[in-house]
């Protein structure tokens, strides 16, 4: 399990950050004045709100998307991209996470567990 504190801003890299569970995971923590990037492959609605937010999105989801000032990333059990081979090299904490498990506290930490 890993927390993100709100008080230690941090940047969190999403891959599929156009998705409805990630996009809106991205929104809260830009609302909160954290770093986020992330690869969707394709540009949508919901990225183009993330972009206006200050989000850094990259359409093609490949290694070089993981840089070395990215803290966290973010991804869905199912994910096998290059970014996280990348990721997995950079030795960046990664979590992965079941969008059915994600508890979103307000007013606290946001908590993912990681399986």
């Amino acid at each position: 399990m890993h927390e993100i504190n709100f008080d230690n801003k941090q940047h969190v890299h999403f891959t599929g950050i156009g998705g409805i569970s990630m996009s809106g995971l991205a929104e809260i923590l830009l609302s909160r004045g954290f770093t986020v990037s992330g690869s969707d492959s394709n540009e949508s609605k919901l990225t183009r709100r993330l972009v206006k937010h200050g989000a850094k999105i990259s359409y093609q989801q490949v290694a070089s998307n993981i840089t070395s000032d990215v803290d966290v990333v973010v991804y869905d059990l199912d994910c096998q991209d290059p970014e996280m081979r990348a990721e997995v090299e950079a030795s960046v904490e990664a979590l992965k996470t079941n969008l059915n498990e994600i508890e979103i506290l307000w007013g606290g930490p946001v908590i993912w567990k990681e399986l």
